[in-house]
């Protein structure tokens, strides 16, 4: 006397689970692996779309995806530049934010 649903991926009947009392009507999936599944094909057809020039995602979509992508460049550019200046202070490099010591030969 449960509610049952099918998986996307599968198409096996799953049941109601206590831990999915608040989002049963999101769930899609019987199980993590299917769940998996189901992202990497769409990944993979995304992929494929993307390669043949074609647009995945409607217009609007795809411009926050490629801010997303721009922003998530910029990250990495800012994480990879303070992880060169690390090693070259921990290098003696100087870096030129400060003066030289006269004492040593830093």
């Amino acid at each position: 006397n449960l509610p049952e649903k099918v998986c996307v991926v599968c198409q096996r009947p799953f049941t109601w689970r206590k831990k999915w009392e608040r989002c049963w009507d999101d769930v899609t999936t019987c199980s993590k692996r299917c769940n998996n599944e189901r992202k990497r094909s769409n990944r993979i057809a995304r992929g494929a779309a993307d390669a043949e020039g074609e647009d995945a995602m409607p217009c609007d979509v795809s411009l926050d995806a490629s801010d997303g992508a721009a922003e998530k460049a910029n990250k990495k550019a800012a994480k990879k530049a303070a992880k060169a200046e690390r090693r070259a202070r921990r290098e003696g490099v100087s870096s030129g934010g400060q003066k030289a010591c006269d004492l040593c030969a830093r």
